[in-house]
């Protein structure tokens, strides 16, 4: 009799124990990723090798100046991603701005003494919703952006060849595209958590490339239009804080 006792007792604690222990680790689980507001603070485009931009050359039909032009397709560089989410229980409403600066001045000493002085800078605003499955500490989630873009680019070039003339080139680009994505968080605490994400961009594009030389009244103007798409950023690395 005492020994069945004792094998009741044992058996109650040991279940007793078990049910405590996934108790726990539900209310672990549930302790994660069950904030209403998140606030993103990233860098994107961490592994662009680099971010200058190539015009290339040519002779004028008169032979006395280089011509410049700066080629617009894309080109990575770092930028600064600042976003929110609003969640509710199955996903989140996904805003965020990209925005990168860039102003460069290059000069060669060599015979043609050149200088080239290139400013750039461009914005996207991102909007979009995500759907997310949180292990513990780990949030995985997918989703879509729809997002629009601006990018202006000015370069100016100067050097012996040209008489000291400047050859000045604008581009300018708006674009609208649609991101899938794929996305991971890791929480470090319940308030706070790291993160990278993936896109796959497809993306239609209207702009125009212009030129000008400060020593005579040519002028050109071309216009551009066309889709392209990426995968990306080149590394995107996020600091979460959740409210």
């Amino acid at each position: 009799m005492k020994k069945s006792i004792s094998i009741i007792l044992l058996s109650v604690f040991f279940v007793s124990f078990f049910a405590s222990s996934i108790c726990a680790q539900e209310a672990q689980k549930q302790e994660f990723n069950n904030k209403k507001t998140e606030v993103n603070v990233a860098v994107s485009n961490i592994f662009a090798k680099n971010n200058l931009v190539y015009p290339y050359y040519y002779y004028d039909i008169n032979g006395d100046y280089y011509v410049d032009f700066y080629l617009g397709d894309y080109a990575p560089r770092p930028e600064l991603f600042v976003g929110v989410k609003f969640h509710n229980t199955k996903g989140a409403i996904r805003l965020g701005a990209n925005l990168n600066y860039s102003n460069m001045k290059n000069e060669e000493k060599s015979s043609s003494n050149a200088t080239y002085t290139i400013v750039g800078f461009a914005t996207q605003l991102n909007l979009g919703y995500e759907w997310h499955l949180t292990y513990s500490r780990v949030n995985i989630y997918y989703g879509l952006d729809l997002s629009t873009s601006l990018t202006n680019v000015k370069s100016e070039s100067e050097n012996d060849y040209a008489n000291g003339s400047i050859n000045t080139n604008k581009y300018s680009e708006v674009g609208v595209s649609i991101n899938p994505l794929l996305g991971v968080n890791f929480f470090i605490t319940p308030h706070l958590s790291v993160g990278t994400e993936v896109k796959f961009t497809a993306e239609y594009i209207s702009g125009k490339v212009t030129y000008s030389n400060s020593s005579n009244s040519i002028e050109n103007e071309n216009k551009i239009s066309g889709f392209r798409t990426r995968f990306g950023p080149l590394g995107f690395l996020s600091v979460n804080i959740h409210l």
